[in-house]
């Protein structure tokens, strides 16, 4: 690789290039060898311990691609088919209808209920606002037998794309009831001896001793580092830990198989198809997509203090390999930003410009903002697109939210005065609000990567609450029975606090913002009466998941 664009890559990661902070290990890779490898910053800070080649990382997502290839090599020997019902092997789960085959669960698009939504309402969890899960990892067998009880999903299978983790950890479940040992010992005889893999395992004791393992960190806004891991002990979804040197040899192995048979390569970059036809750009634990004229596979794993990123371009023969150790505050997608950046620094020669689009991203995690509430509160509204689609702004009480209906709120971070990022996307996704005459706003412009993809008008303020709106007529206790929980909501001005009955888990909020509907963070509460107009219930909404609850007094 030329000097010059070492210093540039070198640039990339200059912060973290420092034997005061952890790092990441980074390669290059051009047909199966090495172009660029450099490790950045400290495997352990405490001991001093700089990563090397050989460090072991947590992997996360990226581990899905690995279960993809063991349930694939189970169906070249004939002993399950993709197409079968994961109730032939999971008796205890329900039977849907359609039903839910082994090909929906590797492809996101079973439908089953959200569970990290369902665990975190039975009090599991810091906050259901954030769905802050940092210092929770649920046993498998808590959550499956949840699973177990739903009488439905959310939606039917095949009708949608909705990343699932349980999917994965019941494949990995399959996957040992179909072969006859565990997962971790399967994945090793087709996979890791084969491919000599000899620094991979897939975990599943979370307090086993990985030698060679990277510390997980989160940086502190005060300064400094602090330990943010926790391994989970139920692999499948996640559990892979690795080294750089191991996903070489795995990166090698998307040029020429040398597991399973004949035709894996092909079944593991299968997209996934709808029931409609549509062709998504995921399947079978990869990422599968065309970017600037290439085409691409690959993951991107997060977890607590672990961020990684694996990609390949199949007919460049050119892959990028960035394990991290350290997650910051705006941290999701900024390695993937990295990545990006090297890619196109190395394949500036075959890679095709994007029109409007920016050459450079920014690589800094933005600066949040704190706006004074009335900053915000004269953003809400209708806003209407001239496609007639539709998205309401709305105050939650402490920052905006966007939303067309009451699946899918996403919260709002003000990066500048009317400037603002959606959370938990790409530094580069984006909503700005245009004002008229007396700073009134009238346009709202939803950017992604620098280009405007959705343009709307104002059309006016949000629906009024009603006449007589009295936040003690919706105080009382509901219960879910697919749950097994009760919550209980008391008034607090025009919020709700609402409690888990049995759990010591401290109390969230709910705002009211129409009618009767309140939202608390991402999700909606939407109350329902019955014929004397009194409250009954409530449907509790977030992306597809819809779960009804019933008032008990």
């Amino acid at each position: 690789m030329p000097p010059a664009l070492i210093r540039k890559i070198d640039r990339l990661f200059a912060r973290w290039d420092k034997n005061t902070s952890p790092g990441c290990a980074l390669a290059v890779v051009r047909d199966g060898q090495y172009l660029f490898k450099r490790c950045y910053g400290m495997a352990d800070l405490e001991h001093g311990i700089p990563i090397t080649p050989s460090t072991r990382f947590d992997m996360a997502s990226i581990t899905k691609q690995f279960t993809a290839a063991c349930v694939a090599i189970l169906a070249q020997q004939g002993k399950l088919s993709l197409d079968d019902e994961i109730s032939r092997y999971l008796l205890e789960m329900p039977r849907y209808n359609p039903p839910v085959t082994i090909r929906h669960l590797l492809n996101h698009t079973g439908g089953l209920r959200n569970m990290y939504l369902a665990m975190v309402l039975k009090g599991y969890g810091d906050g259901i606002a954030q769905f802050d899960w940092g210092d929770t990892t649920l046993p498998f067998e808590q959550e499956y037998r949840v699973l177990c009880r739903q009488k439905g999903g959310d939606f039917r299978a095949g009708d949608h794309w909705d990343y699932s983790n349980m999917g994965y950890h019941l494949l990995a479940l399959i996957v040992e009831k179909v072969s006859g040992t565990s997962f971790r010992k399967f994945a090793d005889s087709v996979i890791f001896r084969p491919l000599k893999m000899a620094s991979s395992h897939l975990n599943d004791d979370k307090d086993e001793l990985v030698p060679n393992r990277a510390r997980g960190y989160m940086a502190r806004k005060s300064g400094g580092f602090c330990i943010w891991e926790q391994p989970s002990g139920d692999p499948g979804a996640s559990g892979l830990f690795t080294t750089l040197d191991d996903m070489l040899l795995w990166d090698r192995n998307f040029r020429k198989n040398r597991i399973g048979k004949t035709g894996l390569l092909d079944i593991l970059q299968t997209p996934a198809i709808l029931n409609n036809g549509a062709v998504q750009g995921y399947g079978m634990g990869l990422m599968q997509f065309v970017r600037r004229g290439s085409r691409l596979i690959g993951h991107y794993g997060w977890y607590l203090g672990y961020v990684s990123v694996f990609v390949h371009y199949p007919e460049h023969g050119f892959s990028v390999i960035c394990l991290k150790n350290v997650s910051e505050e705006g941290e999701w997608g900024v390695p993937s930003v990295l990545v990006e950046k090297i890619t196109d620094l190395c394949l500036a020669d075959v890679l095709k410009d994007e029109p409007g689009k920016k050459a450079l991203k920014p690589v800094n995690p933005p600066v949040f903002l704190k706006l004074a509430p009335e900053k915000m509160e004269k953003f809400t509204g209708r806003y209407r697109a001239s496609d007639g689609g539709e998205c309401n702004i709305y105050f939650g009480g402490s920052t905006l939210l966007a939303g067309g209906n009451w699946e899918g709120k996403v919260e709002m971070n003000p990066i500048g005065e009317n400037l603002f990022q959606i959370a938990g996307k790409s530094p580069e996704e984006r909503i700005e609000f245009a004002a008229g005459k007396a700073g009134r706003p009238i346009r709202l412009r939803w950017q992604v990567d620098g280009k405007v993809a959705w343009e709307l008008v104002r059309k006016g303020p949000l629906p009024a609450a009603p006449r007589r709106f009295n936040t003690a007529n919706y105080s009382g206790c509901y219960s879910c029975d697919e749950l097994e929980t009760t919550l209980k909501m008391k008034p607090r001005g025009k919020a709700l606090v609402i409690r888990c009955i049995g759990t010591t888990r401290p109390p969230w909020e709910a705002f009211h913002v129409e009618g009767d509907t309140f939202q608390s963070g991402r999700l909606g509460l939407l109350f329902k009466r019955n014929r004397r107009g009194r409250i009954s219930g409530f449907e509790l909404r977030f992306n597809f998941s819809c779960i009804n609850w019933v008032r008990l007094d």
